[in-house]
């Protein structure tokens, strides 16, 4: 028995587990993949959550080494430059990092993965909660590919279609965009490799985020 069970392991749930450790508070962390795609669904880190990170030795310098600091927003309509924002004149001096890093979500996981393995602690893959309830002491967990285990708390971190939350009876409020949007990792050159830039045409937008 753990204290906690957290369920899926994208950036969110390796957050939590980092954190729990520095607390002493014993976890668990499963998902029901094979292994971690190679693909982004996030692509940004922000300067508090650096903060929380540089608590944990080598994170940090191997997250920045594979990322880029955006340090402007430009802006174009029609293939004509707008406006440009310098995100180096905010009035925030109180932190060590310039601006939010844009880095892979399979860097950024590779790299907190890496962390919880030098704590002893790894992702349990192809493991899938098919059950939870809980009471008044704790909450008990059924996986598929073990028998029930007894936990104090049991976190969903498994994204939009959460098995925690079918299990527990929520919904989920809010409503699917009508749009329709691609996201794509690509190599690509790029002559201004620290700024993120906004397309605006007639009837489409691109959104071009350097990794």
């Amino acid at each position: 028995t753990t204290d906690v069970l957290i369920i899926g392991a994208g950036p969110t749930s390796l957050m939590l587990a980092l954190e729990l450790f520095l607390q002493n508070i014993s976890f668990r962390t499963t998902d029901p993949p094979p292994s971690r795609s190679p693909y982004s669904c996030t692509f940004v880190i922000h300067a508090r959550s650096l903060e929380l990170l540089s608590r944990h030795e080598r994170i940090i310098p191997n997250l920045v080494k594979r990322g880029t600091f955006n340090l402007s927003v430009k802006l174009f309509s029609n293939k004509k430059p707008v406006f440009t924002i310098n995100l180096q004149d905010t009035t925030f001096k109180d932190t060590m990092f310039p601006g939010p890093l844009f880095v892979s979500q399979a860097i950024t996981e590779e790299v907190m993965d890496g962390a919880l393995a030098v704590y002893g602690h790894a992702v349990e893959w192809g493991v899938t909660a098919v059950k939870v309830e809980q009471d008044d002491e704790c909450a008990d967990v059924v996986l598929q590919h073990a028998d029930g285990i007894e936990e104090n708390y049991v976190v969903g971190c498994d994204g939009a279609h959460s098995i925690v939350r079918k299990l527990a009876g929520l919904s989920f409020e809010g409503a699917a965009y009508p749009q329709d949007f691609i996201l794509a990792d690509v190599q690509l050159e790029w002559e201004h490799k620290a700024n993120l830039h906004i397309f605006i045409g007639h009837y489409r937008l691109l959104a071009a985020l350097p990794l």
